[in-house]
């Protein structure tokens, strides 16, 4: 059972780390999709030993959900959960 958060991010790094402290124990693995940020949010989403996907270009949350719920789905993820990366979203 492999439980997955997908994290479309663009933008985000004053947020992220938050976001990411409190979300670790709730899945088994997170994925941020960084849609072409303009600063940290990858690096990051490094730190905390996410896989990161960037979009060279900005391509919308719509495009990065789908690019996460790919990469979910070829790890044969059992649960997936989609959290925004600015902390609208309680990972709780």
């Amino acid at each position: 059972m492999t439980r997955i958060a997908i994290i479309p991010a663009r933008n985000v790094a004053k947020q992220l780390g938050s976001v990411l402290e409190r979300l670790r124990s709730q899945v088994d693995r997170v994925v941020v999709i960084d849609d072409a940020s303009e600063d940290t949010t990858g690096l990051i989403a490094q730190k905390f030993d996410c896989v990161v996907i960037r979009n060279r270009q900005h391509s919308g949350v719509g495009s990065a959900l789908i690019k996460g719920l790919k990469w979910a789905r070829s790890v044969r993820a059992s649960t997936v959960i989609c959290l925004d990366g600015d902390g609208q979203h309680d990972p709780a």
